[in-house]
């Protein structure tokens, strides 16, 4: 839950600064945000990062949030970029545009590091170009969703709850193949073989369940340094 999260978030920070509570309150005049209200409470529990397609030379960027009241989040987002042209040296430096695209309504935020996004179905997609953020709306609406992937089916943990908190997946062969071939095969096979990590979350602890490796390190191999109990799936 965002909201709880930001609770939990400033908790954490009044207690360790002093400032932070009269920096927050300088920040939500200058900006006529607040942030719980605006930015927290109207997103909703799902939250996708991803990279889909090249890293380079920009990387493939997916952002989905599920977001219970667009209008609000919406006008927070144009708050923050009025709020970054008042502060920036150079007049106008960021411009929220917009345009219809099959029935949506596609905002972009440039120059800079450029975003554009949509809000559909209780979801805001937002990607670094409108080509990525069409190609996202077109997958969905095929069907051919990460869920219904052989591979990523293959992964899931046999013995798991059927509810998870949060996962981390990659297939990073197709991606990595040039670098990953200075490994030398067998290792290179083993660095770029796909990867899942479900993350169970409970009231006192996150328990961790993983198949694969990420880069030819295990879930064992990632956390050995820190010492917690892993239980192998």
């Amino acid at each position: 839950e965002p909201a709880q999260m930001i609770e939990d978030l400033f908790r954490m920070l009044e207690a360790s600064d002093a400032n932070f509570t009269k920096g927050l309150a300088e920040f939500e005049a200058k900006s006529g945000l607040n942030v719980r209200a605006d930015l927290a409470r109207p997103l909703g529990g799902e939250i996708v990062l991803a990279v889909d397609g090249p890293v380079l030379p920009q990387p493939s960027w997916k952002l989905v949030l599920e977001v219970y009241d667009q209008v609000r989040f919406q006008a927070a987002i144009e708050k923050m970029v009025e709020l970054a042209n008042r502060e920036s040296k150079q007049a106008g430096a960021l411009k929220l545009e917009k345009a219809p695209a099959g029935g949506y309504v596609l905002r972009g935020i440039r120059p800079g590091v450029e975003a554009h996004y949509v809000h559909v179905d209780g979801y805001l997609v937002a990607a670094p170009s409108r080509a990525l953020v069409d190609r996202a709306l077109q997958i969905r609406k095929s069907g051919a969703t990460l869920l219904r992937s052989p591979r990523f089916a293959a992964l899931m943990p046999r013995d798991s709850q059927p509810y998870f908190s949060g996962l981390f997946y990659h297939d990073l062969g197709a991606v990595l193949g040039p670098l990953l071939g200075a490994l030398g095969q067998g290792k290179a096979a083993q660095a770029g073989a796909p990867s899942l990590m479900l993350l169970y979350g409970g009231p006192d602890r996150i328990q961790l369940a993983g198949t694969g490796s990420f880069l030819g390190m295990s879930l064992a191999d990632l956390l050995a340094l820190h010492g917690p109990k892993v239980k192998r799936r």
